[in-house]
């Protein structure tokens, strides 16, 4: 069984800075216990099921206090664990690089998988993958192919058994992941200065900052997940988002002289 479901869906537009293509919980130090048998990483979908835990803390982290680890999920049987994320996109950043240890009984791989989409359909993939344990933590860095496709979407999958031969993984096998992150060169910046929103995540006000500090932004336009206008503001340089729900949205933000720019905001 080589299906990955769908993950859960982190909606971000991004702009070409590493800012603008965030990886929620990428360290993974944030842990949500949802009741007395699940634990899912913050802002991460995982399979894990009461008795049939998959995905895990891994205290012997590469840095900070924890990362994750995926088991196969073993419920009546055996199937490969897997802990995504999706992240929207309109462009493929130049690296990809992660932390990884782990065990890998005979027969068994783990991977490592970016997947970019338009409307779900694939566009580009790159992947990283092993047969053999790695005992000690290595950094992997990912160098991504510089195409430039129609993409709305890259899913990060952390999959732990896919058995070469029976497809169903070794219950233990897993794969421990620490530390991601997308890297993007700065050099594609028009100027050594850049628009700036602060605080984000936020909770109430959200200020907007050009490069000479002093400007209003000719309009400020701010969207929910699924494309609908939730704020449309003009002259300003601070908005509120208390009224809306937490979730991930995208601000559009216009300049007195014409120029959009597009960044990504989490309301907590």
């Amino acid at each position: 069984m080589k299906t990955i479901l769908s993950g859960l869906l982190v909606l971000f537009v991004c702009t070409a800075t590493a800012q603008d293509l965030p990886i929620e919980n990428a360290d993974f130090e944030t842990w949500d216990y949802y009741n007395t048998w699940t634990l899912d990483p913050d802002a991460w979908q995982t399979s894990n099921m009461q008795l049939a835990y998959n995905v895990e803390p891994d205290s012997a982290s590469y840095e900070g206090e924890v990362a994750m680890r995926v088991y196969p999920w073993s419920f009546f049987e055996p199937l490969p664990g897997y802990s995504t994320q999706q992240i929207p996109t309109s462009f493929i950043p130049p690296t990809f690089s992660f932390a990884v240890k782990c065990h890998v009984e005979p027969l068994d791989s783990v991977f490592v998988r970016l997947r970019f989409t338009n409307q779900f359909m694939p566009v580009y993939t790159k992947e990283w993958s092993s047969d053999v344990s790695i005992d000690e933590w290595q950094f992997i860095t990912l160098e991504l192919d510089q195409i430039e496709p129609i993409m709305d979407l890259v899913t990060i999958e952390v999959i732990a058994g896919y058995g070469e031969v029976f497809l169903e993984g070794n219950p233990n096998t897993w794969i421990s992941v620490d530390a991601m992150g997308f890297d993007v060169d700065n050099s594609v910046q028009e100027s050594g200065c850049e628009l700036s929103i602060f605080p984000n995540p936020t909770t109430d006000e959200l200020t907007v900052r050009f490069c000479d500090g002093n400007q209003l932004a000719e309009r400020i336009q701010v969207f929910n997940a699924a494309g609908q206008r939730v704020i449309d503001e003009q002259n300003k340089r601070t908005i509120s988002m208390a009224h809306l729900p937490p979730g991930a949205y995208t601000i559009d933000i216009q300049s007195a002289e014409g120029k959009h720019d597009k960044k990504a905001v989490i309301r907590r």
